[in-house]
């Protein structure tokens, strides 16, 4: 899911549909309240443009150019570090690697949260 910095700067972070989802419930599991997103403005004209009664559901699943808004990507990101910062205390406590593995249910994704937390932390950003 690729996502791009709105504003000035143009930024990318290009995260897979498969990381992109255990990012979001990593970031919810660690305080994140999902604001939902923004649907970009489509002109009445447009091809493709759904009308003036479509509601849109906020999600953050879809690639369909919508915002995340300044304050939730920062929000996202702070949520991110606090998993980061958690993770890298637990392996600290560890002498062992091999019992963080040993958890069918764990996965090193660590580098993919810590660069979607700096991506996240810049501002708000499209999903597309």
């Amino acid at each position: 899911m690729p996502c791009t910095q709105a504003g000035r700067t143009r930024r990318f972070c290009r995260v897979g549909g498969e990381d992109w989802r255990p990012c979001l419930e990593t970031a919810q599991t660690w305080g994140w309240k999902p604001a939902g997103t923004l649907l970009p403005y489509c002109p009445p004209e447009a091809e493709g443009n759904p009308g003036p009664d479509w509601k849109w559901c906020g999600t953050y699943l879809s690639n369909d150019w919508q915002e995340v808004t300044d304050e939730d990507a920062k929000a996202f990101a702070a949520a991110l570090d606090r998993a980061i910062e958690a993770r890298a205390k637990r392996a600290l406590r560890n002498d062992d690697d091999t019992d963080l593995l040993s958890n069918d249910d764990y996965t090193d994704d660590t580098d993919l949260l810590k660069r979607v937390a700096d991506f996240a932390r810049q501002g708000g950003f499209l999903i597309r």
